[in-house]
């Protein structure tokens, strides 16, 4: 004859069969989530074209967005998007987000800002949506520029630059609407083998349309060209000979371990002297040994 198994053991063993059946529901709802985040990445960095933007990705961006509004975002559009309370690995990615607000009306550029700022207070986050970079990396420098800048150089050596970078560069005889960028310009001397650093200092001193590619020197409100360099310091400032790089050595002072005469001028200024004294002090006082500092008087 079977025994009768009590009905309490079957109300929990059908607690415990639904508990498991429940939490492995859940394992599965979140391990089809991780799928389809990595499934939509891996299909938007694939290079096809970005929705209807008519432009293709780069291998380190992502394309986000929905309807009729795309763009390319930067690499963090993979990460987890998510806001407090929500548990870590469960979360709509920074994209998820995007296209979310995208689909209720929202701009992509607006949306993307959006979710930079909302979700980028955790780490990874969203952050880098923020402010999307116009490419990945600029050349062989590891960095990206930021969307006012522009990425200039070629082969070894690359820069970024300020917004004039895109503006024309034309010289004498040149017909405006035919001339050569900034860039172009940049990127002509680098071909050369020109450092991009080198190159932008020229084509600034070079071309009025391209002052922004080179520092001011301090608060003076010029740009040291020609050989120049930048002397000074704290409130100070002004352009000297190319002498300034020479080493400024003393009686005693050994060779290769001088201050330069621009380090002297620096310390004269920090001490309240004022430029022109402080290089005119240079010049005489650490003038008197070849290559010395003599251009400053």
């Amino acid at each position: 004859m079977a025994c009768a198994i009590p009905s309490v053991l079957v109300v929990v063993a059908l607690v415990l069969g639904s508990a498991r059946a429940d939490e492995q529901c859940d394992q599965d709802s979140l391990l089809a989530l991780s799928h389809r985040k990595r499934a939509s990445i891996t299909e938007n960095r694939s290079g096809t074209t970005c929705g209807n933007t008519g432009q293709t990705c780069e291998s380190c961006q992502v394309c986000v967005g929905g309807m009729k509004s795309y763009a390319c975002a930067g690499s963090c559009a993979g990460n987890d998007a998510c806001g407090p309370g929500d548990p870590p690995n469960s979360c709509p990615t920074c994209a998820d987000r995007v296209q979310t607000l995208v689909n209720n009306g929202m701009g992509v550029q607006d949306a993307m800002s959006s979710v930079g700022q909302n979700y980028g207070w955790t780490e990874p986050g969203c952050g880098c949506l923020s402010s999307p970079p116009e490419s990945c990396y600029c050349g062989n420098t590891g960095t990206q520029c930021s969307a006012s800048e522009t990425c200039v150089g070629s082969m070894h050596s690359y820069a970024c630059a300020g917004s004039c970078a895109t503006g024309e560069a034309c010289g004498p005889g040149d017909s405006v609407g035919s001339c050569p960028t900034c860039a172009d310009r940049v990127k002509t001397l680098t071909d050369n083998l020109f450092l991009a650093s080198e190159a932008m200092d020229s084509v600034a001193c070079s071309y009025d349309s391209c002052r922004c590619m080179k520092d001011f020197c301090g608060n003076s409100g010029t740009q040291c060209c020609g050989g120049e360099v930048c002397v000074g310091g704290m409130k100070s400032y002004a352009c000297a000979g190319s002498c300034a790089t020479n080493e400024a050595c003393g009686p005693g002072d050994s060779s290769g371990s001088c201050p330069t005469c621009a380090d002297r001028v620096q310390t004269l200024v920090s001490n309240g002297m004022g430029v022109q004294d402080a290089m005119s002090s240079v010049g005489q006082n650490y003038g008197w040994t070849e290559p010395g500092c003599s251009c400053m008087r």
